[in-house]
């Protein structure tokens, strides 16, 4: 037998507040890369309370950012994918909404930023210099290749210099454009390599 005073029932008593670590998810991608980024929130209770049931969801909807789950309990993580596909060079925002279950449906904004950037140039000096990498589709999209990824590199070369350029991107097509700085049209190129 229970004895419980409607007073006891009505007002259960302070229930805790969600808090975010980081306060704040930001991360960026270079442009016309297509592979997204998930980055993690980390959930907690501020105040009294072992769990706290929520629903998430992305204020402006925004098509870049989707949530791992539109539900899910604290504390614990939740994660989301920031995804640069067809976006511009530029600042996206949104911010992400956690409505607690309860009588008070407290919320908590979590601002996301993600940044498109442009494609960043290796400085590798002079030649002779050896550089090694994989090609990814976190890398970014070729501007003269389009569908084709990219990345970009500077060197000081002289007349009779020697260059020797050897690619390999499994499950994309690959090229290689040589290009003087400040002229538009590439010394050479290819987009298959022998």
């Amino acid at each position: 037998l229970t004895n419980c005073r409607l007073n006891d029932l009505l007002s259960p008593g302070e229930l805790g507040t969600l808090a975010a670590t980081p306060v704040s998810l930001v991360d960026s991608a270079r442009a016309g890369s297509t592979a997204a980024r998930v980055t993690t929130a980390s959930l907690t209770i501020d105040g009294p309370g072992e769990l706290i049931q929520f629903a998430a969801r992305a204020v402006q909807n925004s098509p870049w950012l989707d949530l791992s789950a539109a539900t899910g309990t604290a504390p614990g993580d939740f994660s989301v994918s920031l995804d640069p596909s067809g976006l511009a060079v530029g600042e996206y925002l949104d911010t992400l909404r956690f409505t607690a279950d309860g009588p008070e449906e407290r919320t908590l904004d979590v601002p996301v930023r993600f940044t498109v950037q442009p494609c960043a140039i290796t400085e590798i000096g002079s030649i002779p210099a050896t550089i090694s990498g994989a090609l990814t589709t976190s890398d970014c999209g070729s501007v003269a290749q389009p569908g084709r990824f990219a990345r970009r590199y500077r060197f000081a070369g002289t007349a009779n210099d020697s260059l020797t350029i050897q690619v390999a991107a499994a499950g994309f097509g690959a090229s290689v454009a040589l290009e003087r700085e400040g002229v538009a049209t590439p010394i050479g190129q290819a987009t298959t390599c022998a």
